[in-house]
């Protein structure tokens, strides 16, 4: 049989495969373009559920620190899709545009993700998580302010933080560390911590303000005024250098010891008023933060070194 007679017979096959190729090629972005929907349904979901959780949970401690739980459950839903839309998207990558030419776009995606070292893909990821996380710390804020000390209480708070602990690893999960030298990685803890944290502060006194549990506004005017200069100072410092330490600018190091140092002074004369007043679920609260910022400034220090 001659080369010519043969090709021709050969094409119809080869017509079928790629027409296969392309069906599946279609379904499985389809399948992609869906799950990152529910994704976003996801966090769409959890803005709505922690709204009516805080807003609950500003008379009812209780109902407060039910919220972090469910926020962990809708992380780990959350990452069930990020980890199909990461498999599917790899697989389309691997077996179907590599046989078909004219089919390219999650191949050149990855490339763009590579050059730029996941930045951007890092980026989307942490701002979805990171709602997740917020809005977790922020229900247990809102119920330590109505804390009771009751059993259920301290048994909600305790599975509260394991929620936090899971949020936090779907975080580390998600954005993923692969190609991350060891001194970046030290530097990204210290710069998430200062990031949240000084977030967390400005909306704690924006809250006392708004609902006015500052009486010493009345009281004590000037000594209060110079009280949240310093807390305002301290949380804009920190959400700046944490800001700079996550893009790994070169001055955001020296301005992380020092807005971490000044986070150590507040956590450590904060208390004090806490403490007066009986509440040590908000002065444990305090011990944790001192801890956690003793630990971001030791890894600063060893990321020096690496």
């Amino acid at each position: 049989m001659a080369p010519e007679e043969r090709q021709l017979q050969a094409s119809p096959d080869k017509h079928q495969d790629t027409a296969g190729i392309i069906i599946e090629y279609k379904a499985l972005r389809d399948e992609v373009l869906k799950r990152i929907e529910l994704r976003q349904q996801f966090v769409s979901m959890t803005l709505t559920i922690a709204g009516v959780f805080l807003g609950v949970g500003a008379t009812t401690a209780t109902v407060a620190l039910v919220y972090p739980p469910l926020a962990a459950f809708l992380a780990i839903a959350w990452m069930q899709n990020d980890e199909r839309v990461k498999s599917l998207a790899k697989y389309i990558r691997r077996h179907i545009e590599s046989s078909v030419p004219g089919l390219g776009w999650e191949t050149h995606v990855q490339a763009e993700r590579k050059a730029t070292r996941m930045r951007s893909w890092r980026f989307i990821i942490t701002s979805h998580v990171g709602i997740f996380l917020l809005t977790q710390v922020m229900a247990i804020g809102v119920g330590l302010l109505k804390f009771t000390s009751t059993s259920v209480e301290w048994v909600l708070l305790g599975v509260d933080l394991v929620a936090v602990w899971v949020v936090a690893w779907v975080m580390r999960r998600a954005v993923g560390w692969a190609g991350v030298r060891r001194g970046e990685d030290l530097m990204r803890f210290a710069g998430w911590y200062s990031l949240v944290v000084g977030s967390l502060m400005l909306a704690q006194w924006g809250f006392f303000l708004a609902t006015g549990q500052v009486p010493e506004l009345q009281t004590e005017p000037f000594r209060i005024a110079f009280h949240l200069a310093g807390e305002a100072a301290t949380a804009i410092a920190l959400i700046v250098s944490g800001a700079a330490l996550l893009r790994r600018l070169k001055w955001a190091r020296d301005v992380s010891f020092a807005s971490l140092g000044m986070l150590v002074y507040t956590v450590i004369v904060s208390p004090g008023y806490f403490a007066q007043q009986g509440q040590w679920p908000l002065v444990a609260m305090f011990a944790v933060l001192l801890i956690l910022a003793l630990v971001s400034l030791r890894l600063l220090a060893q990321s020096e070194k690496q």
